[in-house]
C-alpha cells in the first residue's frame, strides 16, 4: 500500500466534502428566492459566507479525525512506514483543505453576484442589506478550513494516543476554557496572532512526534 493511497481509498469522503458546500450554496439561493419571490420580501441579505465558514470548520474537523484515527493505522497495518503514513494523512488533509477553500470562495463569489447584482435586476425595488457579521471575507473562509483540519488532526492524535480516556481529556480542556472565559483574555490572546501560530506549531509538533512513536495494536 502506497502512502498516498489514502486519497484513493477515501474518495467517497470527497463526495461529502463537495456536496456539503454545494448544498449550502443552493440552500442560500433558494431561501433568498423564496423570501423575495414567494413571500414578497423587499429586503434580503447575504448569509452564505458565515454558513460556509461553519461548514468548513466542521468538515475539516471530521477530516482530521478520520485521517489520523482511521487512515494512519490503516497505512501502518499495510507495512507502510510511519513517516510515509503520516505523509499520506497530510496529503489527504491538504486535499480536503484545498477543496473546501476553493468551493467556498467560488460559491461565495457566485452568491454575492446573484444577491447584489442579479436579484435587484429581476426583482425591482429589492434592497440588499449588508451585515459584516455574515459577510466574512475569503481569508476567513480559508482560515476556517485550515483551522478545522488542524484541530481535527490534533484531536485525532489525542484520541489515537489516549484511546477512550481522550474523551475525558477533551472534556477537561473544554471545561477549563469554559470556566476561565471570564479570567483569561481570549480576545487579546487571539489578537496576538504570532503567539497563536507558535502555540499551534508546538502542538502540531508534539502530535507528530507522538504519532511516530505510538505503539499501534497489531
Amino acid at each position: 500500500m502506497k502512502p498516498f493511497a489514502l486519497l484513493r481509498y477515501s474518495r467517497d469522503d470527497f463526495f461529502l466534502y463537495t456536496l456539503a458546500p454545494t448544498g449550502c450554496f443552493l440552500l442560500s439561493l433558494l431561501a433568498n428566492l423564496a423570501a423575495v419571490g414567494v413571500i414578497g420580501a423587499r429586503t434580503t441579505f447575504v448569509f452564505l459566507p458565515i454558513l460556509l465558514a461553519v461548514v468548513c470548520t466542521l468538515l475539516g474537523l471530521v477530516a482530521g479525525i478520520i485521517g489520523v484515527c482511521h487512515g494512519f493505522p490503516l497505512a501502518v497495518s499495510f507495512s507502510v512506514s510511519r513517516k510515509k503514513a503520516l505523509l499520506g494523512v497530510w496529503a489527504y488533509l491538504g486535499a480536503v483543505f484545498a477543496l473546501l477553500s476553493l468551493l467556498s470562495l467560488l460559491f461565495t463569489a457566485a452568491d454575492h453576484w446573484l444577491v447584489y447584482d442579479w436579484m435587484p435586476t429581476v426583482f425591482s425595488g429589492l434592497r440588499v442589506l449588508g451585515d459584516p457579521l455574515y459577510e466574512v471575507n475569503g481569508l476567513v473562509l480559508v482560515a476556517s478550513a485550515a483551522g478545522g483540519v488542524l484541530a481535527g488532526f490534533l484531536l485525532g492524535a489525542l484520541c489515537l494516543r489516549f484511546g477512550n480516556r481522550s474523551g475525558w481529556l477533551i472534556f477537561g480542556i473544554y471545561f477549563a476554557a469554559f470556566l476561565g472565559r471570564a479570567v483569561i483574555p481570549w480576545g487579546a490572546l487571539l489578537s496576538v496572532w504570532p503567539c497563536c501560530v507558535l502555540a499551534a506549531a508546538v502542538l502540531l509538533a508534539v502530535a507528530v512526534v507522538s504519532l511516530l512513536r505510538l505503539t499501534l495494536p497489531s
